[in-house]
């Protein structure tokens, strides 16, 4: 039977090994072990009941990889352990475990097998662990020693860190206002940039315009000296003209001078023609005037005859 009231027991592994124990593993070989011991008989039940009682939940002791204020814990329980073993009147052993052999193994302390010794030689062995732990104390005041150190080392690495923070604040606020311009620079680059692009584009249009403003230009000077050559035969022409017009114009003159003399001339022939037309027609009217009288005689004749030859046919 095991006692109601259980002393913990204080497992160990390897330096270098990770903090926390494989808590799947170490219950497997809990369980293989515990089977082996019920398996055996003749066990010695003295030893089972201190086993029992000293496997109640020491944690397992990592003197290898476990920091400072991990092993200060440990310590702290195994004083609280001791205590609560006394109280109880159980015998306190640290690193004690009857019922299981602890050897070394390079690299710090390891749980091989169980095996069934007697309580004595288990004593002595445990014994022999706890002359193992000294050194390591000793190391654990060499590790306060140097995790007081570390810390002022820290403290001033903080006001250090601190400082250099607010050095880098101000540098970083400094970039930051150089970034701002630079960004400003930048933008205004870019603008001058597509200015220039622009400006570039619209050189390129006006050369392809000036180019062919230059051949409409050379199109247009080739037609007006040719209009200027035609201009200038078109002249010499018109003066030949203008020198035959002159010849023309003064040998009309002439003629018209020759014309206004014979409209002269014929303007005295027509007075006269007028003056006798008119001397004819006052004659001519006289005549017939003159030839009305008389053909009315003439008529009045005729009627009389008339009337003679009807009164002498009559008859």
């Amino acid at each position: 039977m095991s006692s109601p009231h259980r002393c913990p027991t204080i497992w160990s592994f390897p330096r270098g090994s990770p903090r926390q124990p494989d808590k799947e593993h170490t219950i497997r070989n809990d369980e293989r072990d515990a089977e082996h011991v019920h398996e055996k008989e003749g066990e010695d039940t003295d030893a089972n009941q201190l086993r029992d009682t000293m496997t109640a939940g020491f944690e397992r002791l990592d003197v290898g990889s476990v920091g400072i204020e991990d092993l200060q814990g440990q310590n702290t329980q195994l004083e609280k352990d001791k205590n609560m073993c006394l109280e109880e009147g159980v015998t306190f052993t640290p690193l004690i475990d009857p019922a299981w052999r602890y050897t070394r193994k390079p690299g710090g302390l390891g749980l091989y097998s169980r095996i069934g010794k007697s309580r004595q030689e288990t004593l002595e062995q445990a014994n022999m662990l706890a002359a193992e732990v000294a050194p390591f104390k000793a190391e654990i005041t060499q590790l306060e020693a140097k995790v007081e150190k570390l810390e002022e080392e820290k403290k001033h690495d903080q006001e250090k860190a601190l400082e250099q923070i607010d050095t880098l604040t101000a540098e970083v606020a400094q970039s930051k206002a150089e970034v701002a311009q630079l960004e400003a620079k930048v933008e205004e680059l870019e603008e001058e940039k597509f200015f220039k692009r622009c400006t570039l584009e619209h050189i390129e249009t006006l050369t392809a315009e000036v180019g062919q403003l230059k051949a409409e230009n050379a199109q247009s000077k080739a037609k007006v000296e040719k209009l200027e050559e035609e201009k200038k035969h078109d002249q010499e022409k018109a003066l030949e003209q203008t020198y035959t017009l002159i010849a023309e114009v003064g040998q009309l003159k002439a003629e018209n001078a020759q014309l206004k003399a014979e409209n002269a001339q014929l303007k005295a022939e027509n007075a006269q023609s007028k003056a006798k037309v008119k001397k004819q027609k006052e004659e001519r009217k006289e005549l017939i005037e003159s030839m009305g009288v008389h053909i009315q005689w003439v008529g009045d004749e005729l009627r009389v005859l008339e009337a003679k030859r009807m009164e002498l046919t009559s008859k």
